[in-house]
């Protein structure tokens, strides 16, 4: 069971982007599609024990994911209607907070992805940005962080924004029809 498990993860993981894709390209909406990825994980590790490990994973994930979401239209559990106050997949900021799952596993294996994702994104910018971005997360000003890296007020605002403009490229380039 343990190595069973072992496999599942590495393989949730390394096709978890392109499974936020799919799902994004279906609900369009990016809380729905973190649920359905969800729903599709949760599916994929009950049914685990079935999958023929000579055959794509990937593959057997999105006929998961699809029919999952084919099941929530036929019950009425997709919302067509989007809302304002819900990012969608291509505003540029799919690291929509993941919703606790039934199952914890999942749960803390979405979370753990999520969250590589984010630093193995902030790890590609280049140093000062880097550091100004995660002494603003820290919660200093533009004028703090000039002060504490010897850079002009103006250039840390630059730098910032570079920063954040930069990761909202490289997430909108893992969504549906993004970096092409």
């Amino acid at each position: 069971m343990a190595e069973a498990q072992k496999v599942f993860d590495g393989l949730a993981k390394l096709h978890r982007a392109s499974l936020m894709r799919m799902a994004c390209g279906l609900t369009h909406n990016a809380d729905d599609a973190q649920d359905l990825v969800q729903d599709a994980l949760a599916r994929g590790w009950r049914f685990f024990e079935r999958f023929d490990q000579k055959r794509d994973f990937r593959r057997w994930m999105y006929k998961v994911m699809s029919n999952l979401h084919i099941e929530s239209k036929r019950l009425g559990k997709i919302s067509p209607i989007l809302s304002l106050d819900t990012p969608s997949c291509r505003s540029g900021v799919i690291l929509a907070e993941i919703v606790p799952a039934t199952d914890d596993h999942i749960a803390n294996l979405l979370s753990e992805i999520a969250a590589d994702e984010i630093l193995n994104n902030i790890e590609t910018l280049p140093t000062i940005s880097r550091q100004v971005l995660q002494l603003s997360a820290r919660g200093m000003s533009p004028a703090e962080i000039a002060k504490k890296l010897g850079l002009e007020v103006g250039t840390a605002r630059s730098r910032l924004f570079s920063a954040r403009k930069r990761l909202r490229a490289t997430e909108l380039s893992s969504a549906p029809g993004g970096g092409v």
